[in-house]
């Protein structure tokens, strides 16, 4: 069977004032009880022939009987999933891109209540989907979280890949995880334990929109942080998406060719995808859930203008 695949030609961040000017043949976002769900439809006319709320099954008592009053729902598709279900997902985004007429679909995706496998199924299935499409145009849209104090997590999931090729299982080389820090110590511990690297590069974002987000984040690494030379502990601006690009492609050019890289990321989710990005880029590399809480309901909505990164695919020959 011949299959079409798909490659990125470009990758960047975009301002939230081109959100109005476009028409994108379908939007999605998520509900997970997080005050954040709602905000894209709040604060930005998002033209949309489809819209459709993804309600997770894990946080069903947010949204009984599918009822809120913050948006109108009565033009919205509402579908239920779990938040581990990235094989759910996957069927479901392949789904909308077969029905979605275009030869060249534009799809407007809030990843602001996103599992990560969620946003790692939507990277592969673009990667790697079968469908006659010339172009496919992505825009993915993240609020950053308000500051807020969210529980220590202690019972954490497994950790696992979110995007797994078959070519990118490297000979045998030493290890070097970068990890891309947010709250969780206790995940971050548990990825070094099982990983057990060679090379450990701790990434955190300094300044934040929220200093006290960076304040924290320090305060729950203190101990990681201090066993790292300088040379290992890096910093990015978060609300620039390029720089944060030109960061993480230098440190996975500094060790690729010597080790294996891994990168976790347990920060904004936004930076799962352009992680995720680079492992299309570089197969070698691979993209790990950290086996974190990433669904941590935070009842403080964004006080921060949306990140906004778009991805244009083009389709390559078949093979």
């Amino acid at each position: 069977m011949k299959v079409q695949e798909m490659e990125i030609i470009n990758a960047r961040q975009i301002t939230p004032q081109e959100i109005d000017k476009q028409n994108f043949d379908v939007f999605i976002f998520a509900h997970s009880g997080d005050a954040r769900w709602s905000q894209l439809n709040q604060n930005f006319p998002v033209h949309a022939g489809r819209r459709i709320l993804l309600l997770l099954k894990d946080f069903e008592n947010f949204f009984p009987e599918g009822k809120t009053g913050v948006i109108d729902l009565s033009r919205t598709e509402i579908y239920k999933l779990k938040s581990t279900d990235n094989k759910g997902f996957f069927e479901f985004f392949e789904s909308v891109l077969r029905e979605t007429e275009s030869s060249q679909p534009k799809i407007l995706v809030d990843i602001s209540c996103f599992p990560r496998q969620w946003i790692g199924a939507l990277l592969h299935c673009m990667f790697i989907t079968n469908l006659d499409r010339s172009e496919a145009h992505i825009l993915l849209s993240y609020f950053p979280s308000s500051f807020y104090m969210p529980p220590h997590i202690k019972n954490v999931r497994e950790a696992n890949l979110l995007m797994d090729f078959e070519w990118s299982r490297k000979r045998d080389l030493p290890v070097a995880l970068l990890m891309i820090l947010g709250y969780d110590s206790h995940a971050a511990q548990n990825l070094i334990d099982r990983l057990k690297p060679d090379k450990v590069v701790a990434l955190y974002t300094a300044p934040d929109f929220d200093k006290r987000i960076t304040e924290e984040i320090e305060r729950r690494h203190k101990k990681l942080i201090a066993s790292l030379p300088p040379s290992q502990v890096i910093t990015y601006p978060l609300q620039n998406l390029h720089k944060v690009n030109a960061v993480f492609t230098s440190e996975i050019l500094r060790y690729r060719l010597t080790h294996k890289v891994y990168i976790a990321v347990m920060g904004p989710k936004i930076l799962t995808a352009l992680s995720l990005v680079l492992q299309i880029r570089y197969p070698d590399v691979e993209v790990w859930d950290p086996g974190d809480i990433d669904l941590h309901s935070n009842p403080v909505p964004s006080a921060f203008p949306p990140l906004l990164y778009y991805l244009h695919f083009e389709q390559t020959e078949d093979f």
